[in-house]
């Protein structure tokens, strides 16, 4: 389980949960937060993404902004928790 502010974060079951209330996630972007949260501030790149939340699959960069669109919107007051570095990836802010 990782804590991420008012959040929770089960790798295992694959679920998001906001102050013990489950959280409907899909699952693109469910893998999406779970790397740049499981890289605990490390920086993942776009490529780093791409491979992981689509293996074997060839998607534009776009779907990655889709995704993370929708974690962003979940996340509400919290949504500066995920940082875009401008051309090279997304890193989670500790606070």
């Amino acid at each position: 389980m990782i804590e991420l502010g008012r959040f929770q974060i089960d790798l295992e079951l694959r679920t998001l949960w906001r102050d013990g209330e489950r959280v409907p996630l899909g699952s693109r972007a469910f893998d999406i937060l779970a790397m740049v949260a499981s890289a605990a501030g490390r920086l993942v790149t776009k490529d780093e993404l791409l491979d992981a939340v689509w293996p074997d699959t060839i998607v534009e960069e776009n779907n990655i902004q889709v995704h993370l669109s929708a974690l962003r919107k979940i996340l509400g007051a919290d949504r500066d928790l995920i940082l875009t570095v401008p051309g090279r990836g997304y890193r989670l802010v500790q606070r």
